[in-house]
């Protein structure tokens, strides 16, 4: 599809004048989406985060325990498996 297309279609009577509003600014390029870069942002947030946690445990393992690290692990799957089972759909 060209930027000439839309106009062309709404001058032969194929498309409305609302239809046309809605079309044009995708095409000539006034409307882009983001939704990518969102997810590339959250993806790389959320790999920083667990990367300073994981560097934060490992460099301090000495002092901090290795119970209390394997119980916080232990806290964190628990909750993450009662989520995916109370949310998740059913198997069929």
């Amino acid at each position: 599809m060209t930027q000439n297309t839309p106009r062309d279609l709404f001058e032969k009577g194929l498309i409305s004048e609302a239809q046309y509003n809605k079309i044009e600014p995708m095409v000539s390029g006034k409307i882009i989406s983001v939704f990518y870069e969102l997810r590339t942002m959250l993806y790389l947030g959320v790999l920083l985060f667990t990367g300073g946690i994981g560097l934060l445990i490992y460099e301090n393992i000495g002092a901090l325990g290795h119970l209390i690290s394997i119980m916080l692990l232990s806290v964190v799957t628990l909750v993450c498996f009662y989520y995916v089972f109370t949310k998740g759909l059913t198997f069929s």
